[in-house]
């Protein structure tokens, strides 16, 4: 029986945590208790959100492991701190405002058990604004792709960046890590990922809820730090990604969905350009 690693950071997260870890927690008495693990990095949050993580952690002893920062290190920063105090033998990241569907978790297990250790897995979800579902996005089929194929889907916007619909082998970590204060974090992580070389795993069931109506980078004001950091995104994928065509393909789409979507004063602008 394969473990799994759950890595929740917790930054300002007081009024969605709790929905988060049960979505998880609810569905134990169907999971053996050593087939699972939440790690709960703490990112030197100001609120209250610890307060509630240890409330119902006590409720769930065997299953919550905290982990304290002393200083704020970013969300990839803390999901590389997740990693180091992980034990399992693959590792998904939740976003700590998001939630899972009931049996979410005991799908992911299922299919996780039937996979070689070198395969990563991708599933569907649902995004949610107001409690209203705003669109899905679900794989056609239950299938596996080699590595380089879904390398492609990726740079073409046919597989989402975002970690929180994808496992991966603890041991792919040997290889890459998560660059601190970084935005677009995943944008940059996922690509490098699935240049590893693993194969990709399908699974057809809308297993994780993302809340559209949180405080995500994409949802903030434009700054300058957007831009930079998209550039230094592209950067690194160009420096780490031999194919010229997937290279090609993420700063086209990326550039040209986040123009549309960036708020631009005159000096941003002429950021962007350069």
């Amino acid at each position: 029986m394969k473990k799994l690693s759950i890595v929740i950071p917790i930054y300002n997260v007081e009024n969605y945590i709790e929905q988060c870890l049960l979505s998880i927690l609810s569905n134990i008495s169907n999971i053996h208790k050593n087939s699972i693990e939440l790690i709960i990095v703490n990112d030197k949050t100001p609120d209250n959100s610890m307060e509630i993580v240890k409330k119902v952690s006590n409720d769930y002893p065997n299953f919550i492991k905290i982990i304290n920062h002393d200083v704020n290190k970013g969300l990839g920063g803390a999901r590389n701190t997740g990693v180091i105090n992980s034990n399992g033998d693959y590792i998904c990241f939740v976003d700590s405002d998001d939630w899972y569907v009931e049996d979410g978790i005991t799908d992911i297990l299922k299919t996780i058990n039937r996979l070689n250790n070198n395969e990563i897995l991708v599933f569907g979800f649902s995004a949610i604004k107001n409690n209203q579902l705003i669109w899905k996005w679900l794989p056609k089929e239950n299938k596996t792709i080699s590595g380089k194929e879904s390398l492609l889907d990726l740079s073409l916007d046919l597989i989402t960046p975002s970690v929180w619909n994808k496992v991966f082998p603890k041991e792919i970590f040997n290889k890459i890590t998560y660059k601190e204060h970084l935005y677009y974090e995943d944008l940059e992580f996922t690509p490098r990922a699935f240049n590893v070389g693993y194969d990709v795993c399908f699974l057809n069931k809308l297993i994780y809820c993302y809340r559209q109506d949180g405080e995500s980078i994409t949802r903030q004001a434009t700054k300058d730090k957007h831009i930079l950091d998209l550039n230094r995104v592209i950067t690194s994928l160009s420096n780490t990604i031999n194919s010229k065509e997937v290279v090609s393909n993420f700063f086209l789409n990326r550039w040209t969905y986040l123009l549309k979507t960036w708020t631009l004063d005159y000096s941003l602008f002429s950021l962007a350009l350069d």
